[in-house]
């Protein structure tokens, strides 16, 4: 069977050929609950319009196809179905194809989703995103054909059944079976449409906006959903359909909304129109951490902008994924802003989703926002960091170029010229350019079609009395060659008052090329702290002179601002990153603060970095130091944290990740074994797995103890820890064990590969001999097991599986020889090439700690010595 991916060529012609007037979709999935049962059947009706005698195609990918017939005339499926598509020929004016087809349940996340309980329990969701509609009907599946459905579903009697329309009664269909006929659906693009089934336990409920009403549902499998986050999730969605409503001048398009939370979903959230669907991980137990609580806010957020931005409005093709993701990642942010503070949200997003952004757009793959995409393999590979940050982040810039206002009429403009069709970049830029005489071309081609970011750098001298005498701002290309860019941001002055760092003065100022000189800077003096890019209005690495980093060695924690901390520590990490500010330094800069920082959000991303950091950036001769720093910080930290605090959690996790001593060991042991306990600590099922995983990893226990704890946690959940702890055993066997099952033929779920992979990579300090030979074995079977699974999978084995340091420079000749092969996919290209890029600058960053901790001063950015590792190779 050949599995054809979809062209923007073909989408090209193919769109312009035809208009579909609707879909009819009758699934039965009576045996859904039969494990022997592969498949299910799909019979479609659709009607669509073309030029008479012309030709074209419908996608399907089926285990069988039992009929093809148009417009009453039956076609031989041996003739005309390829596997993945179905050819026409002799079209008329007016069409109807009628295709009756066994298609399969998926275990890896595309099409229709079967998760099967361990109590045997089944639960079914679709995950249509980029082109997987073709995996459960017969359909053009490419976003500017939008047509209506109308579904009809057959299932278990006992059964929640969601779609993108109201849930209609549902009506005997034989024996504990019934049938639920959906009614039609606005035109949606195929990616959208959905599925959702199972034994759910549903809340509902309903949000009035301007005196009408719109039915809310929130579902999940049974006891998930506890009735404080339901009650929270309802009012974060009613506010978010007030506000975008309100700003967006268009109220909710569909006639209801529901959020489904689905086991095994490959993303964390996905837009379904009216039916939209999270990942279990959003709701832990026994409680969620006050961080997690705003992540999922912002997501649900996230997936409610969608209505509006890629539901409502759909991009032509995938070249302008960004018309969704970047607008759904802005205004999610700008609603939360509405609740919890703008400064506070910004900050978030600068240091978190932005920073990351930074970082991709400095690898040699980076793209534009807005860059050509030739095919549906290549734009699974644009959902990351680029489109939904960089995107956002553009966004913010235009809305602060023109004004809000402008912006937001320009927004209602679009939405009103573009209601249930389809747009551009073209057309986006003929809404916001409305009436304006300076145009946005120019800019549009900086920001949109240009990929790379610069680094801004102050360039000044003093005077006798420490001020100004000349002050410049140096413009250059990030890591990864970018032109210049315009730039409007400003120049944050801060001095030490009373012990606090404080802003004493602002300059905006607009920067173009190489070296902008700032007059207004002159005769100042010297501030402690001197911030370009203060308040994050462009986008843009800042870089700090000695005095500004040689103050926040020591005052960082006293920067009371929100937002200018969150620039400070984003900016520090990145300098690491680029192996420009010793890594180590930056752990004890972190450590030392870590429990004064006020910002939940900012103290767990730091958590995570210096964790990062001392796993990954600093030389290894310091590694079994910075692991003992830390494990002993987090346990002074856990102990004088507050009674079942999210800090508290957080330090003892912190500690388990990190324990390196036999002491520490000893601790986390009480802990689990109860021996020790911390006051108002809930020692749950996740938390005992991730204690239990230490004292295995570091030789404290084993089998027989993860048998133990499995006995205890027969949950979907404890079956996946289980498998990831044994992968994590410190034996050749262990890893060989799970390094053949992630490389047999079998279909794998994703979060079985998420776990496998996690437990495989999870060595003691000191035990790199147990991977050592896996890395050839990598590049060896890395290209088949791409080809084999769908992308998630696909990239989760790529990027997971790909050696990580201390292996060096071997691993990335390895990567070089790798990339030079004429036969890789694309996104295994992008992948592979990206992975060999982080590895180097890792080991950038481990030479510059050596040097820099050895010379007890920061290495200048100039003196950097780059292993050997060809960017160009990436492409």
């Amino acid at each position: 069977m050949t599995l054809h991916d979809i062209t923007r060529a073909e989408a090209l012609r193919r769109g312009a050929l035809l208009q579909v007037d609707g879909y009819q979709v009758d699934l039965d999935l009576s045996r859904a609950g039969d494990r022997t049962a592969a498949d299910f059947t799909a019979r479609t009706v659709i009607r669509f319009r073309a030029r008479a005698g012309a030709g074209t195609f419908v996608d399907l990918v089926a285990s069988r196809v039992h009929g093809i017939e148009l417009n009453g005339r039956a076609l031989d499926p041996a003739v005309c179905w390829t596997g993945s598509r179905i050819l026409l020929h002799d079209l008329g004016e007016d069409n109807e194809l009628r295709v009756t087809a066994d298609c399969p349940y998926a275990a890896s996340g595309e099409g229709l989703q079967r998760t099967v309980d361990p109590d045997g329990t089944v639960h079914l969701h679709t995950q249509f995103e980029v082109c997987a509609a073709r995996r459960v009907f017969a359909v053009f599946d490419q976003p500017d054909l939008k047509a209506p459905l109308r579904l009809t579903v057959t299932a278990p009697d006992h059964w929640e059944v969601f779609s993108n329309s109201p849930t209609p009664r549902p009506r005997p269909a034989g024996p504990s079976t019934a049938r639920w006929s959906f009614p039609a659906t606005p035109p949606l693009p195929s990616y959208v449409m959905a599925l959702v089934a199972g034994p759910f336990q549903v809340y509902r409920s309903q949000a009035v906006v301007r005196g009408r009403a719109i039915p809310l549902a929130l579902a999940a499998r049974a006891s998930l959903l506890e009735a404080s986050e339901v009650g929270e999730i309802l009012e974060v969605t009613q506010r978010g359909i007030e506000y975008f409503s309100t700003v967006f001048g268009q109220e909710y398009p569909f006639a209801k909304h529901d959020q489904i939370f689905v086991p095994d979903l490959v993303p964390t959230a996905m837009e379904n129109a009216g039916c939209v669907t999270l990942g279990e991980e959003l709701l832990p137990h026994p409680r969620a951490t006050e961080a997690l609580r705003e992540r999922r806010a912002e997501t649900v957020l996230h997936e409610l902008a969608h209505m509006w931005f890629g539901n409502l409005v759909t991009m032509n093709w995938w070249d302008d994924l960004w018309l969704k993701e970047a607008f759904a990642t802005y205004w999610a942010a700008a609603a939360q802003a509405e609740t919890v503070g703008h400064r506070r949200v910004w900050a978030t997003f600068a240091n978190g989703k932005k920073a990351a952004a930074y970082q991709q757009d400095a690898l040699p793959t980076a793209r534009a926002v807005c860059a050509p995409v030739p095919d549906t393999a290549r734009a699974a590979t644009a959902f990351d960091g680029i489109t939904y940050a960089k995107g956002a982040a553009v966004l913010r810039q235009l809305a602060a170029a023109i004004g809000p206002e402008d912006f937001q009429a320009g927004i209602r403009r679009y939405f009103t010229r573009h209601r249930w069709g389809n747009a551009d970049l073209q057309d986006f830029l003929a809404a916001m350019d409305h009436d304006r005489a300076d145009g946005l071309a120019g800019w549009s081609e900086q920001w949109f079609r240009t990929p790379g970011h610069t680094t801004v750098r102050p360039d000044f001298d003093l005077d006798e009395n420490g001020g100004y005498s000349r002050f410049a701002i140096r413009q250059e290309p990030g890591t990864a060659p970018a032109p210049l860019r315009d730039h409007r941001l400003a120049i944050g002055c801060y001095h030490l008052v009373d012990g606090h760092l404080v802003r004493t003065d602002r300059i905006e100022t607009t920067i173009a090329g190489a070296h902008t000189e700032v007059p207004g800077m002159r005769g100042r003096r010297q501030p402690d702290l001197l911030l370009l890019n203060d308040d994050d209005l462009t986008y843009a690495q800042a870089r700090f002179d000695e005095r500004s980093l040689t103050t926040l060695r020591e005052h960082i924690g006293d920067l009371s601002d929100q937002l200018a901390r969150a620039l400070c520590w984003g900016t520090c990490w990145n300098m690491v990153y680029n192996a420009e500010f010793a890594a180590r330094a930056y752990v004890r800069m972190a450590l030392s603060v870590l429990d004064r920082e006020p910002d939940t959000a900012l103290r767990e991303l730091l958590r995570l970095r210096v964790a990062a950091a001392v796993e990954r950036l600093v030389h290894p001769s310091w590694l079994r130091t910075g692991r003992r720093l830390l494990a002993d910080t987090a346990h002074r930290l856990a102990l004088a944290a507050d009674a079942g605090s999210d800090h508290q959690l957080g330090w003892v996790r912190t500690m388990a990740d990190a324990a390196v001593t036999r002491g520490q060991t000893a601790f986390l042991c009480d802990l689990l074994h109860h021996v020790q306990a911390l006051p108002g600590l809930v020692l749950d099922a996740g938390l005992r797995w991730t204690l239990l995983r230490t004292l295995v990893v570091n030789g404290h226990a084993g089998t027989a103890e993860i048998e133990e704890e499995l006995r205890r946690d027969q949950s979907a959940a404890g079956r996946l820890h289980a498998l990831g702890v044994r992968a994590a055993r410190p034996e050749p066997a262990a890893k060989e064990a799970a390094w053949q099952q992630l490389v047999s033929g079998s279909e794998l779920p994703l979060p079985l590969v998420t776990a496998l992979v996690g437990g495989f990579q999870t060595i003691p300090v000191g035990g790199h001999e147990l991977l050592e030979g896996y890395a050839a074995r990598y590049f060896e079977v890395i290209g088949e097991l791409w080809d084999r699974h769908p992308y998630g999978v696909a990239r989760r084995l790529a990027h997971g599986l790909y050696p990580r340091p201390p292996v060096g420079q071997r691993v990335l000749d390895l990567t070089e020889r790798f990339l030079l092969r004429p036969d890789l996919a694309p996104g295994l290209r992008e992948t592979v090439g990206n992975a060999g890029q982080t590895m180097a600058r890792c080991l950038d960053a481990q030479a510059t700690d050596l040097r820099s901790w050895q010379a007890h001063l920061p290495k200048p950015a100039d003196s950097v010595v780059r292993l050997a590792f060809r960017p160009g190779a990436a492409r």
